[in-house]
């Protein structure tokens, strides 16, 4: 096979599987609240065109406005605020993810990265290598959970994976640094400054600390001293650019967004307040439980020749650094291990080359004729997962609760159909100009990038579905108009639900999300050490975020409906205040008997009455 046809192959593949995600994401509700969070505030900037300072329900966001930005042009381009907006940026953030993963197995496995007497490059790379490299990432679970989620992180990770693409090649020697060229230097620095509008700090710390490593171990420690040291001025632009942001946010929000940019970028390093800290070896398991089975073959790949290679040694070093920072930080979640997905699929699938090459012609011929007998089954996979969820569904609930998931599964049908069709019409009928075996070759790639995804997709589809947060919703609403004929805004006859949590408490953001009437809410710090400051009245347009100060603890809105959780009931009964109205909305896995015992997934409907000493002075 030639390069042009190899690097055409592995941009079709992303197509086929950008094209797949997207219909296969458009089905289904939120259900979660990482989603919901991110896609309230895409609503508030399409529906209220709050461009800069974009809140959900007036609280400040957790992650700066960049992904919000995206999903914002893509809803006012389709008139939609639907879920699949948000889903769609983080679709696209995997394609690039995957175009930079290219890049990165292309530059190191080319003769010109290997060997030092290479005048230039010449494009040439070990394609399979490459194209196996693109399969791992596709194929990750971490990779495929967070490409169809609405959430911030891919996002994030296709910049810093981008901008690494984009330096790492002139590390090769000192002669190839110099002729980087002021262009390279500054779209290094300006996707940097993307990546921290995106996620923040570590968009600066991660891609800035490999590179830094990168040109110790090539070039020398003064070289990679020198470099940071002495930046040129336009990467010194391109890196202020996030501010242009950050300060008028600073000078709208004031104090509480100094405490939320604390929160995000140092509490959840050092520790404190909301963060619950895990082990320091918390993403060795981890790590293999997310990347599972290619996990496993990169840790053999350490053993049996990953510091042998040198060409592969920039990117373990990238790996290990944000082991190393990620283990550090109190605050661990298994999504922060996405941007080492990366560089440990291109070490990985360099490593399994390596392995098979070895092998004899006859050995490789019989693994051809297993992956025949495994094909079938692949690709039937997907519609015999369907069928045996809808069987436990069926029997777990009742028809009519299930009735919500029907609409789900026939809009599922007809894009996995559909999905399955183009699989086979491009890996079976059109070979990509392939000889021999390529047209099993191709075959593999798009069942290995696809048939996982579709796998993925329809687990939570279901799990979404069933959850059923838009009628939920309507169920609520409803009962709040049946009991105060809603609340009204100080000086407005808008009506308004009543929210009252803690920060921390996002189980209610999907019902916030889907209420589509005026919501505000007053957030609490009652059971916390943090000191929660109020912000200046007005201060957010049409919804009012009313912080608890520390006088008081212990208080409630009185004689006022209040949308809650169980917990803050069971808080204000033991701080001796009455509970005049209790009223509880369960998830259907509740309705079921499924779980009983998780009373953190349930909505409350309340009304306080107490001591005026006990009632907060706020006007709802």
């Amino acid at each position: 096979m030639n390069q042009i046809s190899e690097k055409s192959h592995c941009h079709i593949l992303i197509a086929l599987w950008t094209i797949s995600a997207i219909l296969l994401v458009i089905p289904y509700p939120i259900a979660s609240s990482s989603e919901a969070r991110e896609a309230h505030v895409i609503a508030d900037i399409v529906l209220n065109g709050n461009w800069l300072f974009p809140t959900r329900a007036g609280i400040i966001p957790s992650k700066p406005p960049l992904y919000h930005w995206i999903g914002g042009v893509l809803g006012f381009l389709t008139g939609s605020t639907a879920p699949w907006v948000g889903r769609i940026v983080s679709i696209l953030s995997g394609a690039v993810v995957a175009l930079a993963t290219m890049r990165l197995a292309r530059v190191f496995t080319s003769r010109w990265w290997i060997n030092p007497s290479e005048a230039r490059d010449d494009g040439s790379a070990d394609w399979g290598v490459v194209r196996l490299s693109l399969l791992i990432v596709l194929s990750a679970h971490l990779f495929m959970n967070l490409a169809i989620n609405a959430r911030v992180d891919m996002l994030f990770v296709a910049l810093s994976t981008l901008s690494l693409s984009v330096i790492l090649p002139f590390t090769r020697d000192k002669t190839t640094w110099r002729k980087r060229g002021w262009g390279v230097e500054f779209l290094f620095w300006f996707l940097i400054g993307l990546a921290i509008l995106a996620r923040g700090v570590v968009g600066l710390v991660f891609p800035t600390g490999v590179l830094f490593l990168a040109l110790w171990m090539r070039l020398g420690l003064w070289s990679a001293i020198r470099w940071f040291l002495i930046p040129p001025i336009l990467s010194i632009i391109a890196i202020i650019m996030p501010f242009l942001w950050y300060i008028p946010a600073a000078l709208h929000w004031g104090v509480p967004f100094l405490e939320r940019f604390i929160f995000e970028n140092i509490d959840r390093v050092s520790g404190g307040g909301w963060i619950d800290g895990q082990p320091w070896w918390f993403y060795g398991p981890s790590l293999v439980r997310t990347v599972f089975p290619w996990s496993i073959l990169f840790l053999i790949s350490l053993v049996r020749r990953g510091y042998n290679r040198k060409e592969m040694r920039v990117l373990l070093v990238a790996v290990f650094f944000g082991l190393t920072i990620f283990s550090i930080s109190e605050g661990k979640r298994h999504s922060y291990l996405l941007p080492l997905l990366p560089p440990l699929a291109v070490m990985t699938a360099h490593y399994i080359a390596w392995e098979l090459r070895r092998f004899s012609e006859s050995a490789r011929e019989k693994l051809w004729r297993w992956y025949s007998v495994l094909e079938l089954f692949l690709l039937a996979v997907p519609p015999l997962l369907l069928a045996t969820l809808f069987g436990l569904i069926s029997k777990w609930w009742s028809f009519k609760r299930a009735d919500p998931i029907l609409p789900f599964l026939n809009q599922w049908f007809l894009s996995s159909a559909l999905i399955i069709g183009i699989v086979w019409l491009l890996a079976g009928g059109v070979r990509f100009r392939l000889q021999d075996r390529g047209d099993r070759l191709s075959r593999l790639s798009v069942i290995v990038g696809i048939v996982p995804l579709m796998i993925i997709a329809i687990g939570l589809g279901i799990k979404n579905t069933v959850k059923d947060f838009p009628n939920r919703t309507d169920e609520i609403i409803s009962r709040f108009n049946t009991l105060s004929t809603y609340q009204m805004s100080s000086g407005s006859a808008t009506p308004t639900i009543v929210v009252f949590k803690e920060l921390a408490e996002e189980y209610l953001d999907p019902i916030m999300y889907y209420s589509r009437v005026p919501v505000r809410v007053k957030l609490i710090s009652r059971g916390h050490d943090q000191l929660l400051s109020p912000l200046l009245a007005n201060s957010v347009p049409e919804v009012a975020q009313l912080l608890a100060k520390e006088d008081e603890r212990g208080k409630v809105p009185c004689g006022t409906w209040l949308l809650t959780v169980p917990k803050v009931v069971d808080d204000a009964r033991n701080e001796g205040i009455t509970v005049e109205h209790y009223e509880e909305f369960l998830e259907p896995t509740h309705k079921a008997g499924v779980s009983p015992q998780r009373a953190d997934r349930t909505v409350v409907i309340t009304r306080f009455r107490a001591p005026p000493e006990k009632c907060l002075n706020a006007a709802f």
